[in-house]
C-alpha cells in the first residue's frame, strides 16, 4: 500500500525513485512542504535545489538512519533544519556549498552548487576531520542510493583542487 501512495505523490520517475528510495531509508512520508516553504529555503540559501533533494524536502523534510543526519525543513526539531546549519557558516555558502548531511563518525556531506548539471542536479561532496575533500556522488539521488547501501564512506578518498569554476576531481 505505501509503495502505491508513494507513486501517486511522485510526479515523474525521479520524483518515484527518491520516494522510494526514501521510504526504504526513513520510512512513510511526512505531511508534504508546501512550495512556498521550499523556496524561502532556497531564498535564504541564495539557490535553487536539485529536483531530487526537492523531492526530498517536499514529502520528509528531513530524515535520519542509524547512522546519518540528512538535513532539511523539519516542522519538529531546528538542529535538523538546512537553512539554520548553513547559516551558522556562511564561509560554505560563500563557496557555493550547501551542508545537507552528516554522520556519526563526523563527515559532513555538501551539494556542490559550483557545478551544477543541465537537468537542475549539483554533486555530494564529502569532508571529514583529517581528511580532503572527495567526491561522493553526481547527485542527491545518487547520495540516496549510497546512503541505502551503506556504502557513502570514502574507501579511498578522491581529493579535490579548488578552481576558479568550482572543485575539480
Amino acid at each position: 500500500m505505501l509503495a502505491k501512495r508513494l507513486v501517486s505523490l511522485g510526479d515523474t520517475p525521479l520524483a518515484n525513485h527518491v520516494l522510494t528510495i526514501c521510504s526504504q531509508l526513513f520510512g512513510a512520508p511526512e505531511e508534504p512542504l508546501s512550495d512556498v516553504e521550499i523556496l524561502a529555503a532556497e531564498r535564504e540559501l541564495g539557490v535553487v535545489l536539485p529536483p531530487s533533494y526537492r523531492t526530498f524536502l517536499r514529502y520528509y523534510a528531513a530524515g535520519t538512519t542509524h547512522t546519518l543526519e540528512v538535513f532539511g525543513l523539519p516542522r519538529d526539531r531546528l538542529c535538523r533544519d538546512v537553512v539554520l546549519v548553513n547559516k551558522a557558516n556562511p564561509r560554505l555558502l560563500s563557496l557555493s556549498l550547501v551542508k545537507i548531511a552528516k554522520d556519526l563518525a563526523g563527515r559532513t556531506y555538501y551539494l556542490d552548487f559550483a557545478r551544477v548539471h543541465e537537468d537542475g542536479e549539483c554533486p555530494v561532496l564529502g569532508h571529514g576531520v583529517g581528511l580532503d575533500a572527495w567526491f561522493v556522488a553526481e547527485n542527491f539521488l545518487q547520495f540516496l542510493t549510497l546512503v541505502e547501501a551503506e556504502s557513502i564512506a570514502p574507501v579511498w578518498p578522491r581529493p579535490l583542487q579548488w578552481t576558479e569554476g568550482g572543485y575539480r576531481v
